[in-house]
């Protein structure tokens, strides 16, 4: 936090701050609240409606302070030489649009993994949030008997998946062709022109011909769009293991080109 320049806006689910510095050890922050748990008695709501100046120890209705819940933090600009901010990485901006809306979340220790693969159920339950969670009811709980079931079914109501795959293993890695593949899938049934491939983009690919046939057409779409990129300037690495950073990446382009 203290690397944190004044101006930087945080986020946790359903709120969002700007930073306004430390002092004394303690993190301030300006937002617009409406409740606050009383600081004398944490187990009260009290109403606000206010623009509000409190630190980041005051307490949410589950008994985490806001410094515990945040998610997310946009840096405004600053001059690289007056700060010790971990330089910009590739994946920063997708994992904070993940975050933001709840596609994507941490593990137990409040830790993202960028580097750890995503698995075929992860996939789909990933694109079932960004869908909205068709099916499922404002405030009910998933009691299906896989955390993923609900998820699936959906994939197989839209044809994602088929019938024939429902038996897949949930643990096993998606790859980056299988990836484009269902996203290929998925932008057809959100109306979207995936006809146009006529730019033969994947021969600029040195490992085109790894690409199996199947995922040719997707492959083509995702990279013309702009979806997917090459792993390195001149390959695609079609059969490689898809991680929790390049789907991140993905699914905020993917999210523009939804919103054109």
């Amino acid at each position: 936090m203290e690397a944190l320049p004044a101006g930087s806006v945080l986020y946790f689910s359903g709120h969002e701050m700007m930073y306004l510095g430390s002092e004394n050890g303690k993190y301030y922050v300006v937002s617009a609240v409406g409740t606050v748990m009383q600081p004398e008695n944490p187990s009260v709501r009290q109403r606000i409606r206010s623009m509000v100046i409190n630190t980041l120890e005051i307490k949410r209705a589950n008994g985490n302070t806001w410094l515990d819940n945040l998610t997310v933090a946009l840096v405004p600009y600053w001059q690289a030489e007056s700060s010790d901010l971990p330089p910009y990485t590739w994946y920063h901006d997708g994992v904070a649009f993940c975050l933001k809306n709840k596609l994507m979340q941490g593990d137990e220790n409040k830790f993202f993994n960028p580097d750890y693969k995503i698995t075929w159920a992860e996939f789909l339950q990933i694109l079932w949030n960004m869908e909205g969670k068709p099916g499922m009811e404002e405030g009910s709980e998933n009691n299906q008997s896989n955390w993923y079931d609900d998820a699936l079914e959906w994939a197989l109501e839209t044809k994602l998946v088929y019938e024939e795959d429902k038996g897949f293993l949930p643990d096993t890695a998606i790859t980056r062709e299988e990836v484009a593949s269902v996203l290929y899938l998925y932008a057809k049934y959100k109306g979207l022109d995936t006809n146009n491939v006529e730019d033969a983009t994947i021969a600029l690919f040195d490992d085109a011909s790894e690409i199996s046939e199947y995922a040719v057409s997707a492959i083509e779409f995702a990279t013309r769009m702009g979806i997917i990129s090459g792993k390195a300037q001149n390959t695609i690495n079609p059969k490689d293991n898809t991680t929790r950073a390049e789907i991140a990446v993905i699914l905020e382009r993917f999210s523009k080109i939804t919103q054109q």
